[in-house]
Protein backbone atom coordinates (compact mmCIF):
# COMPACT_ATOMS: atom_id res chain seq x y z
CA UNK A 1 0.00 0.00 0.00
CA UNK A 2 1.39 3.40 -0.99
CA UNK A 3 2.41 5.74 1.81
CA UNK A 4 -0.30 8.17 2.73
CA UNK A 5 -3.11 6.01 1.34
CA UNK A 6 -6.14 6.57 3.58
CA UNK A 7 -7.47 3.50 5.38
CA UNK A 8 -11.16 3.31 6.21
CA UNK A 9 -12.45 0.89 8.81
CA UNK A 10 -15.88 -0.56 8.04
CA UNK A 11 -18.40 -2.32 10.23
CA UNK A 12 -19.08 -5.63 8.54
CA UNK A 13 -22.79 -6.02 7.62
CA UNK A 14 -22.51 -9.76 8.29
CA UNK A 15 -21.03 -9.10 11.73
CA UNK A 16 -23.68 -6.42 12.23
CA UNK A 17 -26.49 -8.90 11.54
CA UNK A 18 -24.89 -11.72 13.55
CA UNK A 19 -24.11 -9.47 16.51
CA UNK A 20 -27.50 -7.83 16.24
CA UNK A 21 -29.43 -11.07 16.55
CA UNK A 22 -27.45 -12.14 19.59
CA UNK A 23 -27.55 -8.66 21.12
CA UNK A 24 -31.32 -8.59 20.92
CA UNK A 25 -31.58 -11.90 22.72
CA UNK A 26 -28.75 -11.20 25.14
CA UNK A 27 -30.03 -7.72 26.00
CA UNK A 28 -33.46 -9.10 26.77
CA UNK A 29 -32.01 -11.80 29.02
CA UNK A 30 -29.88 -9.28 30.97
CA UNK A 31 -32.83 -6.92 31.37
CA UNK A 32 -35.06 -9.69 32.71
CA UNK A 33 -32.33 -10.92 35.06
CA UNK A 34 -31.64 -7.46 36.48
CA UNK A 35 -35.34 -6.67 36.88
CA UNK A 36 -35.88 -10.00 38.66
CA UNK A 37 -33.00 -9.25 41.04
CA UNK A 38 -34.37 -5.80 41.78
CA UNK A 39 -37.85 -7.20 42.43
CA UNK A 40 -36.44 -9.84 44.77
CA UNK A 41 -34.58 -7.23 46.83
CA UNK A 42 -37.73 -5.11 47.10
CA UNK A 43 -39.79 -8.10 48.23
CA UNK A 44 -37.15 -8.95 50.84
CA UNK A 45 -37.30 -5.42 52.22
CA UNK A 46 -41.12 -5.41 52.19
CA UNK A 47 -41.28 -8.73 54.05
CA UNK A 48 -38.75 -7.54 56.63
CA UNK A 49 -40.67 -4.34 57.29
CA UNK A 50 -43.75 -6.34 58.26
CA UNK A 51 -41.95 -7.65 61.34
CA UNK A 52 -42.70 -5.55 64.46
CA UNK A 53 -39.79 -3.45 65.62
CA UNK A 54 -37.55 -4.48 62.74
CA UNK A 55 -35.60 -1.82 60.90
CA UNK A 56 -34.12 -2.51 57.47
CA UNK A 57 -30.32 -2.06 57.58
CA UNK A 58 -29.00 0.91 55.60
CA UNK A 59 -26.69 -1.40 53.67
CA UNK A 60 -29.63 -3.43 52.30
CA UNK A 61 -31.47 -0.26 51.26
CA UNK A 62 -28.33 1.02 49.55
CA UNK A 63 -27.90 -2.34 47.79
CA UNK A 64 -31.52 -2.28 46.64
CA UNK A 65 -31.17 1.26 45.31
CA UNK A 66 -27.99 0.28 43.50
CA UNK A 67 -29.65 -2.71 41.87
CA UNK A 68 -32.57 -0.53 40.73
CA UNK A 69 -30.21 2.07 39.28
CA UNK A 70 -28.17 -0.61 37.50
CA UNK A 71 -31.36 -2.18 36.17
CA UNK A 72 -32.49 1.16 34.71
CA UNK A 73 -29.06 1.66 33.11
CA UNK A 74 -29.19 -1.82 31.54
CA UNK A 75 -32.68 -1.14 30.18
CA UNK A 76 -31.56 2.14 28.59
CA UNK A 77 -28.42 0.53 27.14
CA UNK A 78 -30.51 -2.35 25.77
CA UNK A 79 -32.91 0.05 24.06
CA UNK A 80 -30.01 1.93 22.47
CA UNK A 81 -28.45 -1.37 21.34
CA UNK A 82 -31.71 -2.65 19.88
CA UNK A 83 -32.16 0.62 17.98
CA UNK A 84 -28.60 0.37 16.65
CA UNK A 85 -28.82 -3.23 15.40
CA UNK A 86 -32.24 -2.68 13.80
CA UNK A 87 -30.94 0.01 11.42
CA UNK A 88 -29.59 -0.88 7.95
CA UNK A 89 -25.84 -0.45 8.04
CA UNK A 90 -23.84 0.43 4.90
CA UNK A 91 -20.82 -1.62 3.95
CA UNK A 92 -17.69 -0.49 2.16
CA UNK A 93 -19.42 -0.61 -1.23
CA UNK A 94 -22.28 1.63 -0.17
CA UNK A 95 -24.89 -1.16 0.01
CA UNK A 96 -27.13 -1.43 3.01
CA UNK A 97 -27.29 -4.81 4.73
CA UNK A 98 -30.78 -5.30 3.30
CA UNK A 99 -29.77 -4.66 -0.31
CA UNK A 100 -30.02 -7.51 -2.77
CA UNK A 101 -26.57 -8.68 -3.86
CA UNK A 102 -25.02 -11.64 -5.66
CA UNK A 103 -22.11 -13.08 -3.74
CA UNK A 104 -19.42 -13.84 -6.31
CA UNK A 105 -16.92 -16.53 -5.44
CA UNK A 106 -14.70 -16.34 -8.53
CA UNK A 107 -13.96 -13.89 -11.32
CA UNK A 108 -15.54 -14.45 -14.75
CA UNK A 109 -13.83 -17.09 -16.91
CA UNK A 110 -14.22 -17.69 -20.65
CA UNK A 111 -15.18 -21.27 -21.50
CA UNK A 112 -15.79 -22.32 -25.16
CA UNK A 113 -17.56 -19.15 -26.19
CA UNK A 114 -19.35 -18.40 -22.92
CA UNK A 115 -18.27 -16.45 -19.88
CA UNK A 116 -19.05 -18.00 -16.52
CA UNK A 117 -18.40 -17.30 -12.89
CA UNK A 118 -18.78 -19.32 -9.73
CA UNK A 119 -21.38 -17.95 -7.34
CA UNK A 120 -23.08 -19.33 -4.24
CA UNK A 121 -25.93 -20.35 -6.52
CA UNK A 122 -23.69 -22.32 -8.89
CA UNK A 123 -21.78 -21.84 -12.15
CA UNK A 124 -23.61 -18.91 -13.72
CA UNK A 125 -23.34 -17.79 -17.35
CA UNK A 126 -22.49 -14.08 -17.44
CA UNK A 127 -22.11 -13.69 -21.21
CA UNK A 128 -22.48 -15.69 -24.43
CA UNK A 129 -20.55 -14.87 -27.60
CA UNK A 130 -22.67 -14.34 -30.67
CA UNK A 131 -22.07 -16.35 -33.82
CA UNK A 132 -21.72 -19.72 -32.18
CA UNK A 133 -24.46 -22.38 -32.27
CA UNK A 134 -24.27 -22.65 -28.50
CA UNK A 135 -25.60 -19.08 -28.22
CA UNK A 136 -29.12 -20.25 -29.16
CA UNK A 137 -29.12 -23.08 -26.66
CA UNK A 138 -28.01 -21.33 -23.50
CA UNK A 139 -28.49 -17.76 -22.31
CA UNK A 140 -27.04 -15.24 -19.91
CA UNK A 141 -28.20 -15.98 -16.37
CA UNK A 142 -28.50 -19.75 -16.88
CA UNK A 143 -26.94 -21.92 -14.16
CA UNK A 144 -25.14 -25.16 -14.99
CA UNK A 145 -26.34 -28.17 -12.97
CA UNK A 146 -25.15 -31.48 -14.45
CA UNK A 147 -24.45 -33.35 -17.66
CA UNK A 148 -24.25 -36.90 -18.95
CA UNK A 149 -23.03 -38.57 -22.11
CA UNK A 150 -25.81 -39.56 -24.48
CA UNK A 151 -23.93 -42.83 -25.01
CA UNK A 152 -23.86 -43.55 -21.27
CA UNK A 153 -27.34 -42.63 -20.12
CA UNK A 154 -27.67 -42.36 -16.37
CA UNK A 155 -24.02 -41.55 -15.54
CA UNK A 156 -24.53 -37.99 -14.35
CA UNK A 157 -21.69 -35.63 -13.58
CA UNK A 158 -22.34 -32.57 -11.44
CA UNK A 159 -21.06 -29.12 -12.50
CA UNK A 160 -20.10 -27.04 -9.46
CA UNK A 161 -17.08 -24.97 -10.54
CA UNK A 162 -15.99 -23.35 -13.82
CA UNK A 163 -13.12 -25.83 -13.96
CA UNK A 164 -15.66 -28.66 -14.23
CA UNK A 165 -16.57 -27.38 -17.69
CA UNK A 166 -13.13 -28.35 -18.99
CA UNK A 167 -14.12 -32.01 -18.84
CA UNK A 168 -17.40 -31.24 -20.62
CA UNK A 169 -15.46 -29.42 -23.33
CA UNK A 170 -13.05 -32.33 -23.80
CA UNK A 171 -15.98 -34.76 -24.13
CA UNK A 172 -17.49 -32.59 -26.87
CA UNK A 173 -14.12 -32.31 -28.61
CA UNK A 174 -13.95 -36.10 -28.81
CA UNK A 175 -17.25 -36.12 -30.68
CA UNK A 176 -19.47 -37.10 -27.75
CA UNK A 177 -23.06 -35.86 -27.55
CA UNK A 178 -23.83 -34.29 -24.19
CA UNK A 179 -27.16 -33.99 -22.39
CA UNK A 180 -26.73 -30.79 -20.37
CA UNK A 181 -29.10 -29.82 -17.54
CA UNK A 182 -29.37 -26.13 -16.65
CA UNK A 183 -31.54 -23.96 -14.42
CA UNK A 184 -33.05 -21.01 -16.29
CA UNK A 185 -34.54 -18.13 -14.26
CA UNK A 186 -38.11 -16.98 -14.95
CA UNK A 187 -38.06 -13.24 -14.10
CA UNK A 188 -41.76 -12.80 -14.79
CA UNK A 189 -42.61 -15.13 -11.91
CA UNK A 190 -40.35 -13.45 -9.39
CA UNK A 191 -36.97 -14.28 -7.85
CA UNK A 192 -36.12 -17.88 -7.07
CA UNK A 193 -38.34 -19.43 -9.75
CA UNK A 194 -36.46 -21.53 -12.29
CA UNK A 195 -37.15 -23.85 -15.20
CA UNK A 196 -35.00 -26.96 -15.32
CA UNK A 197 -34.09 -27.61 -18.97
CA UNK A 198 -32.05 -30.37 -20.58
CA UNK A 199 -30.52 -29.70 -24.00
CA UNK A 200 -28.30 -31.62 -26.39
CA UNK A 201 -24.79 -30.31 -27.03
CA UNK A 202 -22.60 -31.56 -29.87
CA UNK A 203 -19.07 -30.82 -31.09
CA UNK A 204 -20.37 -28.43 -33.75
CA UNK A 205 -21.74 -26.20 -30.99
CA UNK A 206 -18.15 -25.14 -30.26
CA UNK A 207 -17.53 -23.96 -33.82
CA UNK A 208 -17.94 -20.43 -35.13
CA UNK A 209 -18.74 -21.23 -38.76
CA UNK A 210 -21.16 -24.16 -38.50
CA UNK A 211 -24.86 -23.93 -39.18
CA UNK A 212 -26.90 -23.02 -36.11
CA UNK A 213 -28.82 -26.07 -34.92
CA UNK A 214 -31.98 -25.49 -32.88
CA UNK A 215 -31.79 -26.71 -29.31
CA UNK A 216 -33.59 -29.95 -28.61
CA UNK A 217 -35.33 -29.99 -25.26
CA UNK A 218 -35.24 -33.36 -23.61
CA UNK A 219 -37.09 -32.28 -20.50
CA UNK A 220 -38.44 -29.18 -18.87
CA UNK A 221 -39.98 -28.71 -15.48
CA UNK A 222 -41.03 -25.42 -13.97
CA UNK A 223 -41.36 -24.65 -10.28
CA UNK A 224 -44.28 -22.23 -10.34
CA UNK A 225 -45.01 -21.45 -6.71
CA UNK A 226 -45.67 -17.72 -6.41
CA UNK A 227 -44.19 -16.75 -3.05
CA UNK A 228 -43.78 -13.19 -1.82
CA UNK A 229 -40.51 -12.47 -0.05
CA UNK A 230 -39.78 -9.61 2.28
CA UNK A 231 -37.00 -7.28 1.19
CA UNK A 232 -34.78 -8.65 3.94
CA UNK A 233 -35.14 -12.19 2.64
CA UNK A 234 -34.64 -11.14 -0.97
CA UNK A 235 -30.86 -11.06 -0.51
CA UNK A 236 -30.53 -14.50 -2.06
CA UNK A 237 -32.58 -16.42 -4.59
CA UNK A 238 -34.07 -19.75 -3.67
CA UNK A 239 -35.34 -22.52 -5.91
CA UNK A 240 -38.94 -23.44 -5.16
CA UNK A 241 -40.02 -27.04 -5.55
CA UNK A 242 -43.55 -28.42 -5.48
CA UNK A 243 -43.92 -31.71 -3.61
CA UNK A 244 -47.11 -33.76 -3.74
CA UNK A 245 -47.90 -35.87 -0.69
CA UNK A 246 -50.21 -38.49 0.76
CA UNK A 247 -50.55 -39.08 4.50
CA UNK A 248 -52.71 -40.93 6.99
CA UNK A 249 -51.61 -38.73 9.90
CA UNK A 250 -54.23 -37.05 12.05
CA UNK A 251 -54.80 -33.40 11.09
CA UNK A 252 -54.99 -31.47 14.35
CA UNK A 253 -55.17 -27.67 14.66
CA UNK A 254 -54.02 -27.28 11.07
CA UNK A 255 -50.98 -29.58 11.45
CA UNK A 256 -50.29 -33.23 10.71
CA UNK A 257 -49.30 -34.84 14.01
CA UNK A 258 -47.69 -38.12 14.99
CA UNK A 259 -50.99 -39.91 15.53
CA UNK A 260 -52.92 -42.23 13.19
CA UNK A 261 -56.12 -40.74 11.79
CA UNK A 262 -58.75 -43.17 13.07
CA UNK A 263 -61.62 -40.70 12.70
CA UNK A 264 -62.56 -41.78 9.15
CA UNK A 265 -62.75 -45.04 7.22
CA UNK A 266 -60.31 -43.80 4.56
CA UNK A 267 -57.65 -41.74 6.36
CA UNK A 268 -55.47 -41.05 3.31
CA UNK A 269 -55.25 -37.32 2.62
CA UNK A 270 -53.61 -35.76 -0.43
CA UNK A 271 -52.02 -32.37 -0.91
CA UNK A 272 -49.07 -30.32 -2.15
CA UNK A 273 -46.24 -28.59 -0.27
CA UNK A 274 -44.06 -25.81 -1.62
CA UNK A 275 -40.48 -25.86 -0.31
CA UNK A 276 -37.62 -23.44 -0.96
CA UNK A 277 -34.04 -24.66 -1.42
CA UNK A 278 -31.36 -22.12 -0.40
CA UNK A 279 -28.78 -20.95 -2.96
CA UNK A 280 -25.99 -22.25 -0.71
CA UNK A 281 -27.43 -25.79 -0.70
CA UNK A 282 -24.96 -28.64 -1.09
CA UNK A 283 -25.96 -32.05 -2.37
CA UNK A 284 -26.95 -34.32 0.49
CA UNK A 285 -27.23 -31.53 3.06
CA UNK A 286 -30.45 -30.85 4.91
CA UNK A 287 -29.92 -27.21 5.81
CA UNK A 288 -31.99 -26.49 8.90
CA UNK A 289 -31.37 -24.12 11.85
CA UNK A 290 -29.02 -25.58 14.45
CA UNK A 291 -30.47 -26.09 17.90
CA UNK A 292 -28.48 -23.15 19.28
CA UNK A 293 -29.93 -20.86 16.55
CA UNK A 294 -33.52 -22.05 16.82
CA UNK A 295 -34.59 -18.83 18.56
CA UNK A 296 -33.55 -16.79 15.52
CA UNK A 297 -35.88 -18.71 13.20
CA UNK A 298 -35.51 -19.94 9.65
CA UNK A 299 -33.56 -18.03 7.02
CA UNK A 300 -34.55 -18.94 3.42
CA UNK A 301 -31.13 -17.80 2.24
CA UNK A 302 -29.55 -20.53 4.38
CA UNK A 303 -32.21 -23.12 5.19
CA UNK A 304 -34.65 -25.45 3.47
CA UNK A 305 -37.99 -23.88 4.33
CA UNK A 306 -41.59 -25.06 3.92
CA UNK A 307 -43.45 -22.19 2.25
CA UNK A 308 -46.92 -23.71 2.24
CA UNK A 309 -48.81 -26.97 2.79
CA UNK A 310 -52.24 -27.38 1.21
CA UNK A 311 -54.49 -30.41 1.56
CA UNK A 312 -56.39 -30.30 -1.73
CA UNK A 313 -57.78 -33.81 -2.10
CA UNK A 314 -56.94 -36.90 -4.13
CA UNK A 315 -58.58 -35.86 -7.41
CA UNK A 316 -57.05 -32.37 -7.36
CA UNK A 317 -53.57 -33.78 -6.74
CA UNK A 318 -53.67 -36.24 -9.63
CA UNK A 319 -55.27 -33.65 -11.91
CA UNK A 320 -52.36 -31.32 -11.11
CA UNK A 321 -49.87 -34.13 -11.74
CA UNK A 322 -51.51 -34.90 -15.08
CA UNK A 323 -51.29 -31.22 -16.04
CA UNK A 324 -47.57 -31.22 -15.26
CA UNK A 325 -47.02 -34.32 -17.36
CA UNK A 326 -48.92 -32.72 -20.23
CA UNK A 327 -46.96 -29.47 -20.06
CA UNK A 328 -43.50 -30.83 -19.43
CA UNK A 329 -43.34 -33.74 -21.91
CA UNK A 330 -40.69 -35.85 -20.18
CA UNK A 331 -39.94 -38.07 -23.16
CA UNK A 332 -43.64 -39.00 -23.24
CA UNK A 333 -43.21 -41.18 -20.14
CA UNK A 334 -45.00 -40.55 -16.87
CA UNK A 335 -42.47 -41.16 -14.09
CA UNK A 336 -43.17 -40.90 -10.38
CA UNK A 337 -40.63 -41.03 -7.53
CA UNK A 338 -42.08 -41.91 -4.10
CA UNK A 339 -40.24 -41.36 -0.82
CA UNK A 340 -41.35 -43.16 2.35
CA UNK A 341 -39.59 -42.02 5.53
CA UNK A 342 -38.56 -43.99 8.58
CA UNK A 343 -38.77 -43.84 12.38
CA UNK A 344 -38.56 -40.61 14.39
CA UNK A 345 -39.70 -38.34 11.54
CA UNK A 346 -42.35 -35.63 11.84
CA UNK A 347 -44.41 -34.55 8.85
CA UNK A 348 -42.34 -31.39 8.40
CA UNK A 349 -39.08 -33.35 8.62
CA UNK A 350 -40.39 -35.75 5.97
CA UNK A 351 -41.21 -32.81 3.68
CA UNK A 352 -37.73 -31.31 4.15
CA UNK A 353 -36.04 -34.60 3.26
CA UNK A 354 -38.31 -35.41 0.31
CA UNK A 355 -37.80 -31.93 -1.17
CA UNK A 356 -34.03 -32.19 -0.74
CA UNK A 357 -34.02 -35.56 -2.51
CA UNK A 358 -36.24 -34.25 -5.30
CA UNK A 359 -33.85 -31.36 -5.89
CA UNK A 360 -30.59 -33.31 -5.55
CA UNK A 361 -31.67 -36.24 -7.73
CA UNK A 362 -32.96 -33.93 -10.47
CA UNK A 363 -35.55 -36.58 -11.21
CA UNK A 364 -37.21 -36.27 -14.68
CA UNK A 365 -40.75 -36.69 -13.40
CA UNK A 366 -43.04 -36.07 -10.44
CA UNK A 367 -41.98 -36.60 -6.82
CA UNK A 368 -44.36 -37.68 -4.08
CA UNK A 369 -44.05 -38.16 -0.33
CA UNK A 370 -45.91 -40.81 1.65
CA UNK A 371 -45.87 -39.82 5.32
CA UNK A 372 -47.10 -42.32 7.89
CA UNK A 373 -47.81 -41.30 11.54
CA UNK A 374 -44.34 -41.52 13.10
CA UNK A 375 -44.15 -39.91 16.55
CA UNK A 376 -41.14 -37.89 15.50
CA UNK A 377 -39.23 -38.60 18.72
CA UNK A 378 -36.52 -41.01 19.88
CA UNK A 379 -38.81 -42.32 22.63
CA UNK A 380 -41.47 -43.31 20.09
CA UNK A 381 -39.69 -46.36 18.63
CA UNK A 382 -42.21 -48.92 19.85
CA UNK A 383 -45.18 -46.72 18.89
CA UNK A 384 -43.67 -46.16 15.44
CA UNK A 385 -43.37 -49.91 15.01
CA UNK A 386 -47.12 -50.20 15.61
CA UNK A 387 -47.86 -47.26 13.30
CA UNK A 388 -45.97 -48.72 10.34
CA UNK A 389 -48.03 -51.88 10.73
CA UNK A 390 -51.23 -49.81 10.95
CA UNK A 391 -50.37 -47.83 7.81
CA UNK A 392 -49.79 -51.00 5.76
CA UNK A 393 -53.24 -51.20 4.08
CA UNK A 394 -53.21 -47.46 3.32
CA UNK A 395 -49.72 -47.69 1.82
CA UNK A 396 -50.87 -50.60 -0.33
CA UNK A 397 -53.91 -48.58 -1.43
CA UNK A 398 -51.63 -45.64 -2.31
CA UNK A 399 -49.41 -47.78 -4.55
CA UNK A 400 -52.50 -49.30 -6.15
CA UNK A 401 -53.71 -45.77 -6.93
CA UNK A 402 -50.41 -45.02 -8.68
CA UNK A 403 -51.03 -48.15 -10.76
CA UNK A 404 -54.58 -47.11 -11.61
CA UNK A 405 -53.52 -43.58 -12.58
CA UNK A 406 -51.62 -45.01 -15.51
CA UNK A 407 -48.10 -43.92 -14.63
CA UNK A 408 -45.47 -45.60 -16.80
CA UNK A 409 -42.66 -45.91 -14.24
CA UNK A 410 -42.83 -45.82 -10.45
CA UNK A 411 -39.62 -45.59 -8.40
CA UNK A 412 -39.70 -46.01 -4.62
CA UNK A 413 -37.14 -44.96 -1.99
CA UNK A 414 -37.89 -46.30 1.50
CA UNK A 415 -35.83 -45.46 4.57
CA UNK A 416 -35.28 -47.27 7.87
CA UNK A 417 -38.52 -48.52 9.47
CA UNK A 418 -40.50 -47.36 6.42
CA UNK A 419 -39.09 -50.40 4.59
CA UNK A 420 -41.30 -52.69 6.67
CA UNK A 421 -44.52 -51.27 5.26
CA UNK A 422 -43.18 -50.73 1.73
CA UNK A 423 -41.81 -54.23 1.15
CA UNK A 424 -44.98 -55.89 2.47
CA UNK A 425 -47.30 -53.67 0.41
CA UNK A 426 -45.39 -54.03 -2.85
CA UNK A 427 -44.88 -57.80 -2.56
CA UNK A 428 -48.62 -58.29 -1.95
CA UNK A 429 -49.54 -56.07 -4.90
CA UNK A 430 -47.14 -57.84 -7.26
CA UNK A 431 -48.38 -61.24 -6.13
CA UNK A 432 -51.90 -60.08 -6.98
CA UNK A 433 -50.77 -58.97 -10.44
CA UNK A 434 -50.87 -55.24 -9.65
CA UNK A 435 -48.23 -52.48 -9.40
CA UNK A 436 -46.78 -53.60 -12.73
CA UNK A 437 -45.42 -50.12 -13.30
CA UNK A 438 -42.92 -50.46 -10.43
CA UNK A 439 -39.49 -49.91 -11.94
CA UNK A 440 -37.08 -49.75 -9.01
CA UNK A 441 -37.23 -50.25 -5.24
CA UNK A 442 -34.46 -48.69 -3.14
CA UNK A 443 -34.14 -49.91 0.45
CA UNK A 444 -32.08 -47.39 2.43
CA UNK A 445 -30.83 -48.64 5.82
CA UNK A 446 -33.80 -51.01 6.25
CA UNK A 447 -34.76 -51.61 9.89
CA UNK A 448 -36.01 -55.16 9.32
CA UNK A 449 -34.90 -58.35 11.05
CA UNK A 450 -32.20 -59.76 8.75
CA UNK A 451 -33.28 -63.35 9.42
CA UNK A 452 -36.87 -62.66 8.39
CA UNK A 453 -35.64 -60.60 5.43
CA UNK A 454 -33.45 -63.45 4.10
CA UNK A 455 -36.11 -66.11 4.67
CA UNK A 456 -39.29 -64.34 3.52
CA UNK A 457 -38.75 -60.91 2.00
CA UNK A 458 -35.63 -61.27 -0.16
CA UNK A 459 -36.91 -64.31 -2.14
CA UNK A 460 -40.23 -62.55 -2.76
CA UNK A 461 -38.50 -59.34 -3.88
CA UNK A 462 -36.26 -61.34 -6.21
CA UNK A 463 -39.25 -63.18 -7.67
CA UNK A 464 -41.87 -60.46 -8.00
CA UNK A 465 -40.02 -57.13 -8.29
CA UNK A 466 -37.98 -56.10 -11.36
CA UNK A 467 -35.07 -54.61 -9.42
CA UNK A 468 -34.23 -53.88 -5.78
CA UNK A 469 -31.15 -52.11 -4.40
CA UNK A 470 -30.31 -52.22 -0.68
CA UNK A 471 -27.86 -49.79 0.92
CA UNK A 472 -26.23 -50.97 4.17
CA UNK A 473 -23.46 -49.76 6.49
CA UNK A 474 -21.31 -51.04 9.33
CA UNK A 475 -21.39 -47.58 10.97
CA UNK A 476 -25.17 -47.29 11.30
CA UNK A 477 -25.57 -46.50 15.00
CA UNK A 478 -29.37 -46.34 14.80
CA UNK A 479 -29.57 -49.88 13.44
CA UNK A 480 -27.00 -50.94 16.04
CA UNK A 481 -29.42 -49.81 18.75
CA UNK A 482 -32.27 -51.56 16.97
CA UNK A 483 -30.12 -54.69 16.87
CA UNK A 484 -29.75 -54.51 20.65
CA UNK A 485 -33.48 -53.93 21.18
CA UNK A 486 -34.52 -56.85 18.99
CA UNK A 487 -31.54 -59.09 19.84
CA UNK A 488 -30.94 -59.69 16.16
CA UNK A 489 -29.10 -58.10 13.20
CA UNK A 490 -30.95 -55.71 10.90
CA UNK A 491 -31.09 -55.93 7.11
CA UNK A 492 -29.36 -52.56 6.74
CA UNK A 493 -26.29 -53.58 8.74
CA UNK A 494 -22.82 -54.72 7.76
CA UNK A 495 -21.64 -57.00 10.58
CA UNK A 496 -18.03 -58.19 10.85
CA UNK A 497 -17.35 -56.73 7.43
CA UNK A 498 -20.14 -58.66 5.71
CA UNK A 499 -23.74 -57.82 4.78
CA UNK A 500 -26.45 -59.47 6.85
CA UNK A 501 -28.48 -59.87 3.65
CA UNK A 502 -27.62 -62.18 0.77
CA UNK A 503 -27.74 -60.82 -2.77
CA UNK A 504 -30.15 -62.59 -5.09
CA UNK A 505 -31.29 -62.15 -8.66
CA UNK A 506 -32.68 -58.61 -9.06
CA UNK A 507 -31.54 -57.78 -5.50
CA UNK A 508 -28.23 -55.95 -5.14
CA UNK A 509 -26.63 -55.10 -1.80
CA UNK A 510 -24.29 -52.08 -1.64
CA UNK A 511 -21.99 -51.35 1.32
CA UNK A 512 -21.68 -47.60 2.07
CA UNK A 513 -19.35 -47.99 5.07
CA UNK A 514 -16.37 -46.38 3.35
CA UNK A 515 -18.20 -43.12 2.64
CA UNK A 516 -20.45 -42.56 5.65
CA UNK A 517 -21.92 -39.07 5.73
CA UNK A 518 -22.12 -38.38 9.47
CA UNK A 519 -21.46 -39.84 12.91
CA UNK A 520 -24.79 -41.67 13.12
CA UNK A 521 -24.44 -43.16 9.64
CA UNK A 522 -28.16 -43.83 9.22
CA UNK A 523 -28.88 -41.47 6.32
CA UNK A 524 -26.10 -42.22 3.82
CA UNK A 525 -28.56 -42.89 1.00
CA UNK A 526 -30.00 -39.39 1.34
CA UNK A 527 -27.10 -37.36 2.73
CA UNK A 528 -24.05 -38.66 0.87
CA UNK A 529 -23.12 -37.23 -2.51
CA UNK A 530 -21.76 -40.52 -3.85
CA UNK A 531 -24.86 -42.50 -2.89
CA UNK A 532 -27.19 -39.81 -4.25
CA UNK A 533 -25.32 -39.93 -7.55
CA UNK A 534 -25.59 -43.72 -7.57
CA UNK A 535 -29.35 -43.50 -6.93
CA UNK A 536 -29.62 -40.96 -9.73
CA UNK A 537 -27.98 -43.48 -12.04
CA UNK A 538 -30.52 -46.08 -10.91
CA UNK A 539 -33.41 -43.75 -11.65
CA UNK A 540 -32.02 -43.04 -15.10
CA UNK A 541 -32.05 -46.70 -16.06
CA UNK A 542 -28.68 -48.13 -15.01
CA UNK A 543 -30.30 -50.76 -12.83
CA UNK A 544 -27.58 -53.33 -12.25
CA UNK A 545 -23.95 -52.84 -11.26
CA UNK A 546 -21.24 -52.31 -12.27
CA UNK A 547 -21.76 -48.56 -11.93
CA UNK A 548 -19.22 -45.77 -11.37
CA UNK A 549 -17.41 -45.83 -7.98
CA UNK A 550 -18.64 -49.35 -7.11
CA UNK A 551 -16.32 -52.32 -6.53
CA UNK A 552 -17.52 -55.91 -6.68
CA UNK A 553 -16.90 -58.09 -3.61
CA UNK A 554 -17.27 -61.87 -3.88
CA UNK A 555 -17.54 -63.71 -0.57
CA UNK A 556 -18.15 -67.37 -1.20
CA UNK A 557 -21.60 -67.67 -2.78
CA UNK A 558 -22.53 -64.11 -1.90
CA UNK A 559 -21.73 -61.17 -4.17
CA UNK A 560 -22.21 -57.56 -3.19
CA UNK A 561 -20.78 -54.12 -3.97
CA UNK A 562 -19.01 -51.45 -1.98
CA UNK A 563 -18.12 -47.84 -2.68
CA UNK A 564 -14.52 -47.06 -3.52
CA UNK A 565 -13.39 -44.45 -0.97
CA UNK A 566 -11.95 -41.18 -2.21
CA UNK A 567 -13.79 -41.22 -5.55
CA UNK A 568 -16.29 -38.42 -5.17
CA UNK A 569 -18.64 -37.64 -8.07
Amino acid sequence: MAEGTPITLHWSPLLHRSFGRRAKGGGLIVRVAMQSLANCSQRAIAQSQKKPGYRVPDSLEVLSMGIHSLSRMVRVASLILLLFVSLPFPDQHGFSQDAEKTEVVSKPKLMFGIEVRETKTGVEITDVREGRPISVKIAKGDIFRSYELASQEGAKRMLRKPEDLDLLKSELSRGETIVLTILRPIPAQGPGVYTSISILLEAQDLMDESVVVAAMRVEEKTYTANIEYSEEKKEKEQVLVSLFYATDRLLQDGKYVGEPDTTVSDPLKYGVAVVSIPPTHKIGNLERPKFWNVFFGENPAKHIVIRSVAQIGKKAVFDAIEDQFTNMQWEDRKRVLVFVHGYNVSFDDAVYRAAQLQYDLDFPGISMLYSWPSKGSEAGYAADGDSIEWTGPHLKSFFQTLHEQGFDDVFVIAHSMGNRGVTKALIELRQEGNAKNLKELILASPDIDARIFNRDIAPALSKYLPNTTLYASSYDLALGISNSIHAGPRAGQIVNGKPTVLSLANLNVIDTSSIRSDFVGHSDAMANNSVITDISNLLMGRANPPRPRLKEIVDGRNRYWEFIPGQEP
